[in-house]
């Protein structure tokens, strides 16, 4: 029901995986617009005890 209830989820099926990168979506602006030597690295989203997921952005990531 979040993709019906939820303004920001309209149309999108809810899972972790979308509701994390939502989430970052409405996050990420706000922390960057504080004048703090800070940004967002990284969001994880438990679904249960055991079962989560980690979003770092649409940023690439090397080794």
């Amino acid at each position: 029901m979040l993709n019906l209830e939820v303004s920001f989820m309209e149309g999108k099926l809810a899972s972790c995986e979308n509701l994390i990168k939502e989430f970052w979506n409405i996050l990420e602006p706000k922390i960057n617009s504080l004048n703090f030597k800070a940004s967002l690295h990284q969001l994880r989203l438990y679904e249960t005890s055991r079962n989560f997921v980690n979003y770092y952005g649409e940023k690439e990531i090397t080794s």
